[in-house]
């Protein structure tokens, strides 16, 4: 039948001859106790399997330990546990553009990377683009400065960050029913107009008279 260590006893080990000893026998259950504190306290030196359960305080001392570069002290515990966990990964990777990207999206969840020859830019010049900080501040553009290069490689430029804030609007939509009537004021018009044409002849009687006065 198997056991666990935990639930074994030293005198569950001890050969036959050497229980039959009462010093041997009450040595082991002495020191049963002893060995029961000790196999307990092997599981605290489980440290990957167990980060979960770790406290902050250790957490902090591993990510010093890790060189986690990208660690910020005043994330919420699960950010913490989540830096450390992807620090090994990290340094197998770092220097490349896999790197740059997983430790913005471990601080802001979010960042893309474009290198030159993506933009039609300079020769190992690259950008970072699409970073959804909460609130875009000066302390924003400081840290995302700090994690890239931190992880980058020596030979690549930064040459700009582009942040992307969304703003929710609503969008509405109505009806509205209206009657429209339209008056035209024109001139009257004649009605029952006969028009008639002709040639007409007529005689006139004149008097004229000339006064000249001389000096």
């Amino acid at each position: 039948m198997s056991k666990e260590l935990q639930s074994t006893s030293l005198l569950d080990i001890l050969p036959e001859n050497l229980l039959a000893d009462v010093q041997i026998y009450a040595a082991a259950r002495a020191l049963d106790d002893e060995l029961q504190k000790v196999t307990a306290a092997t599981r605290d030196a489980l440290i990957l399997p167990r980060i979960d359960e770790l406290s902050e305080e250790v957490i902090d001392l591993l990510a010093w330990q890790w060189s986690v570069d990208f660690y910020d002290e005043l994330k919420s515990l699960a950010d913490k546990r989540n830096a450390v966990k992807q620090s090994i990964a990290m340094h197998r990777i770092k220097g490349t553009r896999r790197a740059v990207e997983i430790a913005l999206h471990m601080v802001y969840t979010s960042g893309e990377v474009s290198e030159w020859f993506e933009y039609g830019g300079q020769p190992y010049y690259f950008r970072v683009r699409f970073i959804e900080p909460e609130n875009i501040r000066t302390e924003d553009v400081d840290r995302v400065i700090r994690i890239i290069n931190a992880v980058k490689n020596t030979r690549s430029w930064l040459e700009s960050i582009g942040f992307t804030r969304h703003v929710p609007t609503g969008l509405y939509h109505g009806t509205v029913i209206s009657t429209n009537k339209t008056y035209r004021l024109m001139p009257p018009r004649p009605h029952d107009v006969t028009i008639r044409s002709g040639t007409y002849h007529g005689v006139g009687v004149s008097v004229y008279k000339e006064v000249v006065l001389r000096e």
